[in-house]
């Protein structure tokens, strides 16, 4: 499995998440999500790219490009040759997506909840459940 990420720079462009995988035929190419250059993505190393956990800023009225933003966590399951999103929850707190402690922080508890977690069947309610908890 080879991560790669496609970003045009610059203010309000999209990243492209595209995965290689290698089997007996041969390279495949796997068109993953977009995220926007504020939003952020988490790849769960036991299921490398098959499950992916993305963070998508939400604008509230009169916050600007790069200002605090919640956001709206979704798990990205590849499944039948495509990706299905299922939404988790919307952040409690807002934070800004640079490299300040706070933010720093939030990145490393969903990630550390998000590899921890290995139950396929019930991935997405455990994920809620624990999430909520920390009230993040």
């Amino acid at each position: 499995m080879v991560e790669g990420a496609v970003n045009a720079c610059g203010s309000g462009s999209e990243i492209s998440l595209i995965f290689i995988t290698k089997d007996n035929r041969g390279f495949n190419l796997i068109k993953g999500p977009f995220i926007s250059e504020i939003d952020f993505y988490i790849l769960h190393p036991q299921f490398p790219g098959k499950y992916i956990l993305i963070g998508e800023a939400i604008w509230d009225q009169g916050e600007s490009h790069f200002d605090v933003h919640r956001y709206r966590l979704f798990v990205y399951k590849y499944d039948n040759n495509q990706y299905n999103k299922k939404e988790i929850l919307v952040t409690n707190r807002k934070y800004a997506n640079d490299e300040n402690t706070d933010f720093q922080n939030f990145l490393n508890k969903l990630t550390n909840i998000f590899v921890s977690e290995i139950d396929e069947k019930n991935m997405i309610e455990n994920l809620r459940k624990k999430v909520s908890k920390l009230q993040l």
